[in-house]
């Protein structure tokens, strides 16, 4: 789970995006589904804005590992959405990468393989700290070890979980950081 990215690697993986999001487009004009098209294009923009706001933390080796997770064989999609005033949060790079890294490797032990399991993460941005919101819909293959990991997660200097809740197959995770 932390794959070195050469730059042709990267802009390979890029442009068979854009490629298959422009077949979406061209495929819907053909059929003459327009309203299909639009609702493409709105989801392109959103998609770019949030990598825009992303990349604007401070944080590359972060926005990285976001932008390129589902480049790779997984047993979840990721998504995540950034909201808020911009802040510099390179003070926590390391520290939210560790932990993302952990927990979705818990994740990807605790769901069961090629189910439509999802994370979704929206990290809000506020004057001096920002928020992580992780929501997972999945089905659980093996649920303690995820548990008991969330349980431990109290180590970090920038970093606090304020809650967890696991129910049915639904995961809600929500982090605090401090920047300043």
């Amino acid at each position: 789970m932390g794959k070195e990215w050469d730059p042709v690697e990267l802009l390979r993986h890029s442009r068979h995006d854009w490629l298959n999001k422009l077949q979406l487009i061209k495929g819907n004009m053909a059929l003459h589904r327009y309203e299909r098209v639009g609702k493409i294009i709105e989801e392109i923009v959103i998609d770019s804005n949030n990598e825009s706001k992303l990349s604007n933390l401070n944080m590359n080796e972060f926005a990285t590992f976001l932008m390129t997770y589902n480049w790779e064989q997984h047993h979840f999609q990721l998504d995540f959405e950034v909201f808020g005033a911009q802040i510099d949060l390179s003070v926590i790079e390391t520290e939210i990468l560790t932990w993302c890294k952990g927990f979705f490797m818990n994740i990807e032990e605790a769901v069961t393989p090629y189910k439509d399991n999802r994370v979704s993460l929206s990290i809000e941005l506020k004057k001096n700290e920002a928020f992580f919101y992780f929501d997972v819909q999945a089905e659980w293959a093996k649920m303690l070890p995820l548990q008991e990991w969330l349980q431990e997660q109290q180590q970090y200097q920038y970093l606090k979980l304020l809650t967890y809740n696991i129910q049915g197959d639904e995961c809600i995770v929500e982090l605090r950081t401090t920047c300043s």
